[in-house]
């Protein structure tokens, strides 16, 4: 029914005129004969225009209104009256929740004229005291203030969420643009690091063949590796959209300089009690990044707290668990609640070797576990 307003303010408009019909048939007054059928359809008049109250709302209000005029001083009364102030007060909040909201208050100023004017007339005309006639004017003529105030309020609420969602949409795309330019960024720092590995191997192959007992098949390596070594230079520039390396690959013997900063940060950091042994360059690279990703988040978001550090071989496993959040600690406004690019990164390390990264809430802290069944040995 919501997504056919016309059918349901049609249903509504029925119901009302029906509504309006009884109220007259229970007052006694209906005439007899054919003359009750003009004035049956004219009972109708105020209820009728509330079929367009939504597609039109100030159509269905001027309909309204204009029916309330033409219908009190004709076939109304007392019973019936009460009825159709119903209705312009539904016509009333039509327009104040869909019409322009710079005219609505005009509409609101005819209803309470609609509505207060016949009640005035009659306190003039001695049909009834002169102090409850007034009381009785001054309620009718607030009614319709308090109708468009209720009207334009869950106007501006729609419009409010309507704005929420485009924001929240908009927010969702950002966020969908940052986590790709993160895999990008961390895919190109990868490539840097294994181009610094491989290279190094495949030059050492190149220098090997040529330094070695002549040949056909040293000359052979030899090529092979240097057209090797190109093709790998040229794939790598090509991932890493052009960027420079300005660092060598980082390796667990950098872990012990990296426990120390983080320490000088104020975290008391326990273990590794040992490191792998067998990993390959690239391996040990990839669990370093890890490590430093991980601990770098433990300074932002938890600040001073306890820290430990495990590595398991067989698989590989990477943990690092921090204690609850330091007491007076604030992480910065940009990383209070975190932008889970870090997360991200790291993920794209683990996929590498066919892994997966755990990250969430432990005993009060954060932990976060890489798993990298995979990895290579050199």
């Amino acid at each position: 029914m919501t997504s056919h307003p016309f059918r349901t303010d049609a249903a509504l408009a029925v119901a009302c005129s029906a509504w309006q019909i009884v109220g007259w048939l229970a007052s006694g007054s209906v005439p007899v004969g054919w003359g009750a059928l003009p004035v049956g359809v004219a009972m109708c008049l105020p209820a009728a225009p509330l079929a367009w109250r939504r597609t039109r709302p100030w159509a269905s209000f001027c309909g309204v209104a204009a029916g309330y005029c033409v219908w009190l001083p004709t076939v109304g009364h007392r019973t019936s009256v009460q009825i159709a102030t119903v209705f312009v007060l539904i016509s009333l909040h039509s327009v104040s929740r869909w019409a322009v909201p710079r005219c609505g208050r005009a509409a609101a100023g005819v209803a309470a004229a609609v509505l207060a004017v016949p009640e005035l007339a009659r306190t003039f005309g001695r049909d009834r005291d002169a102090v409850e006639g007034v009381v009785l004017t001054l309620f009718l003529a607030g009614i319709p203030l308090c109708v468009w105030l209720a009207g334009d309020g869950r106007r501006r609420a729609q419009e409010d969420a309507a704005r929420l969602r485009e924001l929240a949409a908009r927010l969702r795309a950002e966020r969908e643009r940052n986590a790709r330019q993160a895999v990008r960024v961390e895919r190109a720092r990868i490539a840097g690091d294994l181009h610094d590995i491989v290279a190094s191997q495949v030059s050492a192959i190149a220098i090997a063949a040529r330094t070695g007992p002549p040949g056909e098949h040293a000359r052979l390596i030899a090529a092979t590796a240097d057209q090797a070594l190109a093709e790998m230079r040229r794939m790598i520039g090509l991932l890493a959209d052009g960027a420079e390396r300005t660092e060598p690959a980082a390796s667990l013997a950098d872990l012990d300089q990296l426990i120390k900063v983080v320490k000088a940060s104020g975290c008391r950091v326990a273990g590794p009690p040992s490191l792998p042994t067998g990993l390959g360059p690239a391996t040990e690279t990839s669990v370093y990044r890890i490590l430093q990703e991980a601990l770098t988040n433990v300074v932002k978001h938890a600040g001073p707290t306890d820290v430990e550090i495990t590595m398991t071989e067989s698989p590989l496993t990477v943990t690092v668990t921090n204690g609850p959040q330091a007491p007076g600690h604030r992480p910065e406004p940009d990383s209070a609640h975190g932008s889970g690019l870090g997360l991200i990164g790291m993920r794209e390390r683990a996929a590498l070797y066919g892994g997966i990264l755990e990250a969430g809430p432990h005993q009060g802290g954060w932990r976060v576990r890489a798993i990298l069944p995979t990895a290579g040995t050199p």
